[in-house]
């Protein structure tokens, strides 16, 4: 996305444990070569790169996955209701 508050994409990838390949603008939690990549906006040779990076090191793929697999457990449903649910008993107090 070119702007977006923070792409819903992003966490449903993240909770199947797959890398991320976003830009800055798109509001993700990723972070730049931990749970996948964070590319210029508009820059599609950048993205092909990161691709080919993933596809063509099994090893830094399989890191990333795991990385991303456990920071998608971090952002469940359930955590968002949980920390909500807190957010409102501190503002009505």
């Amino acid at each position: 996305p070119v702007e977006e508050g923070s792409a819903l994409v992003t966490y449903e990838a993240l909770a199947y444990g797959v890398p991320v390949i976003t830009t800055f603008n798109a509001g993700s939690v990723v972070k730049d070569g931990e749970e996948g990549f964070i590319a210029p906006v508009g820059n599609a040779d950048a993205v092909a790169e990161m691709i080919k990076e993933l596809y063509e090191n099994q090893s830094l793929l399989g890191q990333m996955q795991a990385r991303a697999a456990a920071k998608g457990q971090l952002y469940t449903w359930e955590k968002y209701g949980d920390n909500l649910v807190e957010a409102y008993g501190r503002i009505l107090g």
